[in-house]
């Protein structure tokens, strides 16, 4: 496999999982589920990131294992368990788990990983970035509708404001804005790619050093199937569609209305008036404003008490 790696990155909901389908399309690059590797699984280990040759032990390994099921629905291969590695190693062994065709190049998504971009530095000094951006309306509106598949699915809350899906997408475009090497990094929007994904997907391929193969936006929704589960990730289900569909460009827009538009925007004002995100127009009438606001504050108070977290392990328990 080749060393340099490829990772795409950006806030949740911004079409991160369609981009990854496209490449893993390609005849040389393969693809595996989200890893969360450097956001989740490295801190839970305990390791420093400044060291890509630290030993790792069984008990390491099964600690993985249990997290990437969880992440993501899926179980990996038992050859996985019987590695004896460093964590640079361990982390090519897991993408390496999901390349049944030999494919030389790899990418990896996991869009938090737009947090962590100095980390991944020292391990993959050359990576290319890939950073998708999208319409921080609509990034907000289609996480705001995701629910937990179960008590247990602690990755997703019910309770939640509009406020902190807005602090979640400034913070991941502005790690990427401001990351010191903008020289391996690609920043894509994704309306571009849904108006014109022939010339998008090209450029992309350019910028990897790849030729740009028709097959990629043919066949993605068959690569799409096997990055995730549709039990664990069921908001995923688009991908497995055949086609790039306009449908999602400006529906949250209108799902959310003016008054939570005109505040989502106020949230992310500044880098959304930087990339053009930004409508002055936007708004609703003063008092739908104002119970708008007052109403997200309430959630954003019930979010920080942890509540829902607590009475979910709490009838999780009463469950067992």
């Amino acid at each position: 496999m080749s060393n340099s790696g490829i990772f795409i990155v950006g806030c949740p909901r911004s079409g991160t999982t369609l981009l990854q389908s496209i490449l893993a399309s390609h005849s040389e690059i393969f693809t595996a589920p989200e890893t969360s590797f450097f956001s989740r699984i490295i801190p839970r280990l305990g390791i420093e990131y400044s060291d890509p040759g630290a030993r790792i032990d069984r008990q390491c390994l099964e600690t993985v294992a249990a997290d990437f099921r969880e992440m993501t629905g899926i179980e990996l291969p038992p050859a996985f368990m019987k590695q004896d590695t460093d964590i640079k190693s361990l982390f090519e062994n897991l993408i390496g788990s999901f390349n049944p065709e030999n494919k030389p190049m790899w990418v990896e998504k996991t869009t938090l990983h737009a947090r962590h971009l100095l980390a991944i530095a020292r391990f993959y000094p050359e990576a290319r970035i890939i950073n998708l951006i999208r319409d921080p309306v609509a990034c907000v509106g289609s996480m705001s509708v995701i629910r937990p598949t179960s008590l247990d699915d602690f990755r997703i809350r019910h309770i939640s404001s509009l406020h902190g899906f807005a602090a979640l997408w400034d913070e991941c475009v502005g790690a990427v804005l401001e990351y010191p090497r903008q020289e391996q990094v690609l920043h894509l929007r994704y309306e571009t790619i849904v108006e014109r994904p022939h010339d998008t997907v090209a450029t992309i391929c350019k910028f990897l050093g790849i030729t740009y193969e028709e097959e990629m936006l043919e066949s993605f929704h068959k690569s799409a199937a096997s990055i995730f589960s549709d039990t664990s990730c069921p908001w995923q289900k688009g991908n497995l569609v055949p086609g790039v569909s306009r449908e999602s460009l400006y529906k949250w827009r209108r799902k959310l209305g003016p008054s939570k538009t005109w505040l989502v925007q106020r949230y992310v004002r500044r880098h959304a008036m930087m990339l053009g995100y930004f409508e002055e127009n936007a708004r609703g009438n003063a008092l739908s404003l104002i119970l708008v606001f007052a109403a997200d504050q309430l959630m954003r108070l019930l979010a920080a008490s942890r509540i829902e977290l607590i009475i979910r392990r709490l009838l999780s328990r009463m469950k067992t």
